[in-house]
């Protein structure tokens, strides 16, 4: 990924969450990303591909949502949301680059979030 610019941080919910891109220790060697949400930090395991490290990024995210949204989903419901959502980007770059300008174009005119969810 030296070529692409690595976020910092990703705000979800009113809450700016650290993006921390490191080799995640042998414990978690099953891990390729981490969550902690009372420190607002997402952790990115390196030793992955480009696309499986914003597939994991993406996966990390859903998780936050699914916390503060209270949505209840299954280990294996993330995993395939995310899964699923980077073929959809993958394989429509129209579609990706429509979601992507619209996105600035709302940020730019002072968009507001629909709904925030409730505080658990």
């Amino acid at each position: 990924m030296s070529d692409v610019k690595r976020p910092e941080s990703v705000r979800i919910a009113g809450r700016v969450f650290r993006i921390h891109f490191v080799e995640l220790p042998g414990g978690l060697s099953d891990k390729e990303g981490l969550v902690k949400y009372n420190e607002q930090e997402i952790f990115l395991d390196i030793q992955q591909n480009r696309v499986s490290i914003t597939d994991t990024l993406l996966h990390e995210c859903i998780h936050v949502i699914d916390h503060f949204w209270q949505l209840e989903l299954v280990e294996k419901q993330v995993h395939l949301l995310a899964n699923a959502l980077m073929q959809v980007f993958l394989d429509n770059p129209d579609v990706r680059q429509y979601i992507l300008d619209n996105c600035k174009q709302e940020a730019e005119n002072g968009a507001k979030p629909v709904r925030t969810p409730k505080t658990r």
